[in-house]
């Protein structure tokens, strides 16, 4: 071989070591396809519980809303029967279910 050949066949070695290199990785096998299933359906079934449990607690904050407010609406007429100015509860609660809006989706 020729010192020309030589260099010719070291760039297509070069090339090729390139091109191999960028190649896509085979696909998964089939295990590994299981094993992916298996993990989607497993975190599908943790999100689905953990969104139960998010609107049971969601369900719990209104109805403790609902008694906060029977109870401010109790405190407040005593508070009026008394003559003192409720008006200060009345915006505690606004902030108060503003808070349980943020908390509810």
């Amino acid at each position: 071989m020729t010192s020309e050949s030589v260099d010719v066949c070291a760039e297509i070695d070069k090339m090729t070591a390139k091109v191999e290199s960028q190649k896509v990785p085979k696909l998964a096998s089939n295990a590994d396809k299981h094993e992916l299933q298996q993990l989607l359906q497993k975190t599908f079934d943790t999100n689905h519980d953990v969104l139960e449990d998010l609107k049971e607690a969601n369900a719990a904050t209104a109805n403790l809303c609902k008694q906060l407010q029977q109870e401010t609406d109790f405190l407040n007429e005593q508070l009026e029967d008394k003559g003192i100015d409720v008006k200060r509860s009345e915006k505690l609660l606004e902030e108060i279910k503003k808070v349980v809006e943020l908390m509810k989706f």
